[in-house]
């Protein structure tokens, strides 16, 4: 599965996306491969996508754990006005959530439309994604 984000309003892309792999092994071989190439004429950035903190931010992680083996999420489509909390608990209804981050602008702090949750459990995952 991969998936171009794109502006909510124009459609157009913006400038980053996700791929899903069978498993970690074949993740990290693209990785490996692709994390610098030149892709029509730019220099393409490949990194593992997590909801650890970075240009997006801290995010909500109640207990504090290694969520880098959990079932990440990419969340679109995001109101403005939702926050990392109220994202968790709306998504701690499908059972392991483990944490929750809202994407935001680093110069501005305003929402970027998107975030990631995780889940510690594959079923949970799915079952928010249904």
């Amino acid at each position: 599965l991969c998936k171009v984000v794109g502006d909510k309003n124009t459609g157009h892309s913006l400038g980053f996306g996700f791929v899903d792999f069978a498993n970690r092994q074949t993740a990290s071989a693209a990785l490996e491969k692709f994390n610098g190439r030149i892709v029509y004429g730019q220099e393409i950035r490949v990194d593992w996508a997590h909801t650890g903190t970075g240009a997006a931010g801290k995010f909500i992680n109640p207990n504090q754990e290694d969520i880098s083996g959990h079932y990440c999420l990419f969340i679109g489509n995001l109101s403005s006005d939702v926050e990392d909390q109220m994202l968790f608990d709306a998504f701690a209804a499908f059972g392991s959530c483990s944490s929750a981050k809202v994407s935001r602008d680093p110069e501005t702090q305003r929402v970027s439309g998107y975030g990631f949750v995780s889940f510690r459990e594959r079923k949970d995952a799915e079952s928010a994604i249904e």
